[in-house]
């Protein structure tokens, strides 16, 4: 009898142990709030180029100071050179872990290369060939807006070497 209530005990505990929580669903994964969408490139591109990044400001550029580095919210790592297209997520391809978006609006968001063989954060080492605008927007730029919670799909951003958007100031 004392091995039966052994054995009854033992196959208990072990299936506790086994079931960590039954047929309870697994807990949702919180959503990384960020944006995404697809980079087109059309034209020639320039054979000096070095890196193409996007880069997403939180505040308008109007002057040469409102390029610096408390203004920018996103670099993403570089995109290819030659690329037609990149397709890309705020939340995986970012040059670093420091660039986290949170909820808000980001005024400026663009695709910018640059020629000079380190990465440096000079506005005059840098080309913008391509801003987000809003389809049928008739604004130089449209800010980028993530609710608090959401992830923005479809932020897509045309780029043509042949005929790029007026350049921030220097």
């Amino acid at each position: 009898m004392k091995k039966i209530t052994l054995y009854i005990l033992l196959t208990g505990v072990l299936m506790a142990a086994g079931c960590s929580g039954g047929i309870e669903p697994e807990p949702e994964k919180p959503i990384q709030m960020g944006f995404g969408g697809t980079v087109t490139f059309t034209g020639t591109w320039n054979p000096d180029i070095t890196r193409v990044h996007l880069v997403v400001f939180r505040s308008p550029l109007n002057s040469v100071a409102d390029f610096n580095p408390f203004n920018l919210a996103f670099v993403s790592d570089s995109i290819p050179i030659g690329a037609s297209t990149w397709t890309y997520n705020t939340n995986s391809n970012k040059i670093s872990d420091i660039f986290n978006l949170i909820a808000g609006s980001y005024a400026y968001a663009a695709v910018a290369f640059s020629t000079t063989p380190d990465l440096a954060l000079d506005r005059g080492a840098w080309f913008v060939v391509g801003v987000y605008r809003v389809a049928g927007d008739t604004a130089a730029v449209s800010p980028v807006v993530i609710p608090e919670g959401q992830f923005v799909s479809g932020v897509n951003i045309f780029c043509d070497f042949d005929n790029p958007p007026p350049q921030p100031p220097e």
